[in-house]
């Protein structure tokens, strides 16, 4: 699907600090507005569903972009990794994924409907591995497990655990609630999960919720409620519900740039 012009990027220093910034230990996420995610350890750069582009030409009714793109793929020089939880247009985005391929050793990782999609957008097979629920595999100092995901929208959606450091993140793209969520939380040592939430497409407040209860993270960063008019999520009621419920873990809302240090001992930080 192809997007509109007129792109606009935020200023190249932006990049330079995503890039740049080293981490001594556990992990630093930055937010980079809807799905999309950097996340650095001390040794490896990944990003999670990368998407830095503007709206489709044949976008849903009303799903027209609020919020600016903060990275400009076609000068990106560091990642590692891709993962790619699912096909859809804000997840596996042609114009993004074509220029990490070319601009960064990357390597892209995503279920078998990402993955035949990618290989249309000309990325080169060799870096392109399909990956099912229950697969493992290694990225430097980044072990990745493979979870099933629950997109009633995208039937071949996977999610992600990965951990490094004695971190461990989750990450479910478009999912809502499933088995699979009492089998993580289940451990007890997830520390941080990130789960997407708004309108129509995705989990609505107290659905989000219920599924970070399922999945007892120490800290729920919630996404995707800011980026698409029309099927953004309500900011206010999610925060009068955890003052309701009162979770036994904290939630934090990340904006566009922001970014979250979470060390191995559980301490983290917020910052822009």
């Amino acid at each position: 699907m192809k997007q509109k012009d007129n792109i606009a990027f935020w200023d190249r220093s932006f990049q330079e600090e995503v890039e740049g910034t080293a981490v001594d230990a556990g992990l630093l996420i930055w937010a980079l507005s809807g799905p999309s995610f950097a996340l650095r350890t001390p040794r490896t750069m990944l990003y999670l569903d990368p998407y830095f582009g503007g709206d489709p030409v044949e976008c849903a009714p009303h799903a027209h972009r609020t919020t600016q793109i903060p990275l400009n793929p076609a000068t990106l020089r560091r990642a590692d990794g891709v993962l790619v939880s699912h096909a859809h247009y804000d997840h596996c985005h042609e114009a993004t994924l074509q220029s990490l391929a070319g601009g960064t050793p990357a390597e892209f990782h995503g279920p078998g409907t990402a993955v035949r999609e990618m290989a249309s957008f000309g990325l080169p097979a060799a870096r392109l591995h399909e990956v099912r629920p229950g697969d493992r595999f290694t990225m430097q100092d980044a072990s990745v497990t493979v979870w099933p995901a629950y997109d009633a929208y995208e039937t071949g959606a996977v999610s992600f655990v990965i951990e490094s450091g004695g971190v461990k993140l989750f990450f479910g793209g478009d999912t809502s609630a499933g088995p699979a969520f009492d089998e993580i939380g289940a451990r007890g040592d997830l520390d941080i999960a990130l789960l997407a939430f708004g309108r129509k497409w995705y989990m609505d407040e107290k659905g989000l919720l219920d599924a970070a209860d399922r999945l007892r993270p120490r800290l729920l960063l919630p996404f995707h409620w800011e980026l698409w008019r029309a099927y953004t999520g309500d900011i206010l009621e999610l925060g009068r519900l955890v003052e309701r419920r009162k979770p036994n873990y904290d939630v934090k809302i990340l904006l566009l740039g922001d970014y979250l240090r979470y060390g191995p001992r559980g301490v983290w930080e917020k910052g822009r």
